[in-house]
């Protein structure tokens, strides 16, 4: 094992051997069992008070300290360690600082931090002269869980399987260069450097690992890419650079690394043969030694030629070598397991690669004519935005469309496309590649890069942030024509007998279309559709509401439903659209999916919350539109006087006859989905020259709010007002051995509740499930009132008591 690894182990032992799980409970104000050992409530239960039940164990064997917790219906167990991790929801790294922190083991075990023994750089940036403790190392990805992982048993495995010296590959382990994700061999994933600065990265951010198949993996994933650098940049004169890790652990074997890092070397892997632009972070000047692959020629090239030719020719400021691999071995690794190979000679031996001659373009030359460089006019020509605290960079693309880019894609299309040179010309510091990227991190940065609803591609100021639109909704262009499929499917959904619904739809669409379309932010109301199963409601919103308004949908169930704050999808859908909502029974959390639909139609700015960033205020503009079947009719919020207005409640039917015409098509799904696409701008064409009938206009929302009433009684009969109208009916004007059910009622909320809950009642025992609190019955009467203003009356109150007036029904109802 490495004196690193025993490092490790040794402070872990010492932790455990100073608070032992016991001490460790007490710690946290837990109380272990009498005699350390035996059973105790669990600490991880979530109820209060923690768990009540004895299904926490805890024991001693062979000296060691474990735990097995049975709560929640599994097993889960561990030590220390684990159960850090569990009890403080923190990852393996963390569990171990936090750890050896409360035992107090002395952080002046330091580990060495000199390049030359451990090449990888695990710490972040630090002040000169301080030499923290590997256990001091701000860690944001596991890494060292995953060399803990990597036993002596993978270590033979590997050594077999690539040929590796076993010496060598324990030189590996011990610069904490190899590990196991997932039980899959791995490697780290370091920051990158920042141009001009070879020394602000060094922090590993995740693990580049064998998945199945022969498939490298990124975790987390999502982070870019990045080289594996082994050495000093800053220092070396002399860089190996491969393509493979393979190829270049093949070779360090051979060059002695695991004995003595050969000074004046480092070693810089580009993770495949599309990532030569990476040296173009090599500090200038060093000379670069090139082990290239012989892969197989594919459209009259290969990938290993083409490597090389990139690195030669656009990115290394220094000296390139191509270091000959024989050609019948595909690569450097398959060289070393077929013969005994002298890396060292085979260096000695490369040859220098030709580098075109340099520029001689007026203002691209080191000559004394050329005009001094201009690095705002080249972020200007490119249009170039970086995003703050990022490796990311947007450039405008097709479609209105902005790309985003790391710092190594930027440089190719800086070089290529606009000539900005990448070497250092004599007598300057910086090359004009470095002036130009420092001069847009500087002068042309954005706080956030996303898609915002009812917003085109560009930058803009909003909420003291600067947002980066990057693209923009795909709006319909109207064309007169034929919509009659359309029209058809909208009359067969909405038509009902003795209730036309389409003049409300068409208005509502007119509104949201036109409102897109010339970018007016008028609020609109939310449509929720309610039909039997396969009646084509979901239909409509997918293929006639979203592309009308632009193209982008995005389904708000978690965020309206409280398992998320991260709503940055959200924001850049034009179309809110829920399908099918979940069967929340309870009246406060209908009320509360309630007040989510009112913040959808009338706030006009959103908080833009994305992950790992804080959030802003921007302006968007949408539409929401819910459809669920008949049956889930009973999880909608309550039609209350402030959603009323807000919602159009539609009934759907089934459209009679609709399908015949696909009946003949190969796939009926397809043909409708054509069909509807190539009717939508005739659609549009009629939306934009139609006129709102005056009678269901309206100021606010510009058409009235629709409410089938089938529905809209339904809704009514699982509300709580309307259990207390039913009991009212049925005990105080139903029951004639209490009072004459003719004559009306008058009195007090609280005179009404005693009534209701008196042991000689009816309902008694409903009456005092629905009136459990003091305002109940008040509360109740007052909704009731404004339902019914003919039945429910509330007349002036005297000083002795507030009175409410209730009338008998009347036959008709």
């Amino acid at each position: 094992m490495s004196e690193r690894a025993d490092e490790f182990k040794a402070a872990i032992e010492q932790a455990k051997q100073q608070m032992p799980l016991p001490d460790l409970l007490r710690s946290y104000g837990l109380q272990p069992p009498a005699r350390g050992r035996g059973n105790i409530p669990s600490p991880f239960s979530q109820s209060a008070g923690r768990g009540k039940s004895p299904s926490f164990s805890i024991f001693c064997k062979n000296g060691a300290w474990g735990w097995k917790d049975r709560s929640g219906g599994g097993e889960t167990g561990g030590d220390e360690i684990t159960f850090v991790e569990k009890f403080e929801g923190v990852n393996r790294a963390e569990a171990i600082r936090r750890y050896l922190d409360k035992a107090g083991v002395e952080k002046g075990a330091q580990r060495a931090t000199s390049r030359k023994a451990h090449p990888v750089k695990h710490t972040a940036k630090r002040a000169k002269g301080e030499n923290k403790s590997y256990f001091d190392v701000d860690i944001a990805f596991d890494w060292p869980g995953c060399v803990a992982s990597f036993t002596s048993e993978h270590a033979a495995k590997l050594a077999k399987w690539r040929g590796y010296s076993p010496e060598f590959v324990a030189w590996l382990h011990g610069a904490a260069l190899v590990g196991l994700r997932s039980g899959k061999i791995a490697f780290p994933v370091e920051k990158s450097y920042v141009p001009g600065d070879i020394k602000s990265g060094g922090r590993i951010i995740a693990a580049h690992y064998l998945a199945k198949k022969g498939a490298w993996r990124y975790h987390p994933a999502g982070l870019g890419m990045h080289p594996l650098v082994i050495g000093d940049l800053a220092t070396a004169q002399s860089v190996a650079v491969f393509e493979s890790q393979w190829d270049a652990f093949a070779i360090m074997d051979r060059m002695g690394w695991h004995v003595a890092p050969p000074g004046g070397w480092a070693v810089f892997v580009t993770r495949g043969a599309s990532n030569g632009a990476m040296v173009a972070d090599i500090p200038p000047g060093r000379s670069l030694y090139c082990f290239r692959q012989n892969d197989e020629e594919k459209h009259g090239a290969r990938a290993g030629d083409k490597w090389l030719a990139a690195i030669a020719t656009a990115y290394a400021t220094g000296r390139v070598f191509n270091v000959l691999v024989p050609p019948q071995h595909k690569d450097a690794n398959e060289w070393t397991l077929a013969e005994t190979v002298d890396a060292w000679a085979a260096i000695t031996a490369a040859r220098e690669v030709e580098k075109p001659a340099p520029e001689s373009v007026a203002g691209k030359g080191d000559g004394a004519d050329a005009p001094e460089f201009d690095p705002a006019a080249v972020a200007d020509a490119v249009g170039v935005f970086w995003l703050n605290e990022s490796d990311r960079y947007f450039l405008p693309g097709k479609a209105g469309k902005w790309l985003g880019m790391g710092t190594a894609e930027l440089r190719r299309i800086l070089k290529t496309e606009h000539g900005v040179r990448t070497r250092v010309r004599e007598g300057e510091l910086s090359s004009d590649m470095d002036r130009a990227l420092v001069f847009i991190n500087r002068n042309r940065t954005v706080d956030f890069a996303a898609s915002l609803a009812g917003w085109k591609a560009g930058v803009y100021d909003m909420g003291g942030a600067k947002v980066l639109v990057r693209d923009s909704p795909r709006l319909i262009e109207p064309r007169e024509g034929d919509w009659s499929t359309i029209e058809q499917l909208l009359y067969g959904c909405l038509h009902l007998p003795g209730c036309d619904q389409v003049p409300y739809f068409n208005a509502w669409m007119k509104l949201a279309y036109e409102s897109a379309r010339k970018e007016i932010r008028r609020p609109g109301q939310a449509v929720i559709f309610i039909g039997e199963a396969n009646s084509c409601k979901s239909r409509i919103q997918h293929h006639i509401v979203t592309p009308l308004l632009g193209g982008r949908n995005a389904d708000p169930k978690s965020f309206f439903f409280g398992r998320t704050d991260f709503n940055a999808e959200l924001i850049g859908s034009e179309h809110l659209l829920i399908e099918e909502i979940p069967a929340i029974t309870r009246y406060d959390d209908r009320n509360s999916f309630g007040e989510r639909i009112k913040e959808a139609v009338v706030n006009d700015t959103e908080r833009l919350h994305k992950k790992n960033r804080d959030a802003v205020t921007v302006s968007i503009w949408r539409r929401l539109t819910i459809s669920l079947n008949d049956d889930q009719v009973r999880a909608l919020p309550p039609m209350t006087t402030g959603l009323m207005d807000k919602v159009h409640l539609f009934k759907v039917q089934a459209p009679a006859g609709f399908w015949e015409q696909f009946a003949n098509a190969p796939d009926d799904r397809a043909a409708f989905r054509d069909t509807i696409e190539r009717e939508l701008p005739a659609y549009a064409y009629y939306l934009e020259h139609m006129e709102i009938p005056e009678k269901i206009r309206a100021r606010r929302f510009g058409v009235q709010a629709f409410h089938n009433l089938e529905m809209l009684e339904e809704l009514f009969e699982q509300e709580p007002e309307c259990l207390l109208l039913d009991m009212i009916d049925r005990e105080i004007f139903g029951n004639e051995s209490r009072r004459d059910p003719g004559e009306k009622w008058e009195g007090g909320a609280i005179d009404l509740e005693n009534w209701l809950k008196a042991d000689a009642s009816t309902v008694q025992h409903q009456a005092r499930k629905l009136l459990s609190h003091e305002q109940a019955c008040s509360q109740n009467l007052a909704k009731l009132r404004k339902r019914f203003p003919l039945r429910i009356e509330k007349p002036p109150h005297t000083r002795e008591k507030r009175l409410w007036l209730i009338h008998p029904p009347r036959p008709a109802e």
